[in-house]
């Protein structure tokens, strides 16, 4: 192999170049004064925040709150919508079928009721 200066000085720059050492990456969920999630990042970013799990910062779900300093996910829920006979409030509609509304006759009021289940 031919020896000149460039080549000398790479070999002098291998041979005693320090690598650096390998950091783990942290995963960040910044989170308001409230625990409410505002952003999942790698970045170092002025406010509030706790380190989370490869997993979580991937799927990054934001129905999570930040309390003590540890995450809670929140219970899941369904709205359910139900009919239900009101006095005051609601749609009048026949008595003897709920399907037909009108407001002649004999009528009975009813109103939409949302329930939540998890």
């Amino acid at each position: 192999m031919n020896s000149n200066k460039t080549t000398d000085n790479f070999w002098e720059v291998w041979r005693t170049f320090q690598w650096p050492d390998h950091l783990e990456p942290e995963y960040r969920l910044y989170y308001s004064d409230d625990g409410k999630p505002i952003i999942y990042t790698m970045e170092s970013l002025p406010g509030n925040y706790i380190t989370v799990s490869q997993e979580i910062y991937v799927s990054s779900p934001y129905d999570v709150r930040v309390n003590d300093g540890k995450i809670e996910f929140l219970k899941k829920t369904k709205p359910v919508p139900k009919l239900v006979p009101d006095l005051t409030d609601g749609v009048d509609c026949c008595v003897r079928d709920v399907c037909i509304v009108t407001n002649q006759g004999q009528t009975r009021k009813w109103r939409l009721q949302t329930h939540e289940i998890s």
